[in-house]
């Protein structure tokens, strides 16, 4: 059985599938700090069209609107749940006082 170090132990690698979970592990050690998205429109090899237009959108808006309540995003359009999957839960773009404000995450939760 072959062995593979990390910087924490050595493990026995039987298979591919030990291979993978390995360097799953290694890498949510290393890149704690990733926000995990969960969003269909952004999760995609081959985004739709609608979700290309919402992320140009989504980024006009962030340009232009972050001092507004939902980069000023009326109804709900793609990329309005681009927005509420990224920045909002994250907490990147939130209420401060009297105004919105682009921010640091808050510590990051699975969104």
């Amino acid at each position: 059985m072959p062995l593979v170090s990390t910087q924490s132990s050595q493990k026995g690698i039987n298979n591919k599938r030990d291979i993978q979970k390995l360097l799953s592990r290694t890498l949510e050690d290393i890149y704690y700090q990733t926000p995990v998205v969960k969003n269909e429109l952004i999760n995609r090899n081959n985004p739709s069209a609608q979700a290309n237009a919402g992320r140009k959108k989504l980024l006009i808006a962030l340009l232009n609107n972050s001092d507004k309540q939902d980069l000023g995003i009326e109804k709900y359009p793609a990329e309005k749940s681009m927005y509420k999957a990224i920045l909002e839960n994250s907490g990147m773009h939130r209420k401060i006082g009297s105004g919105w404000k682009i921010t640091p995450p808050k510590k990051m939760p699975i969104i």
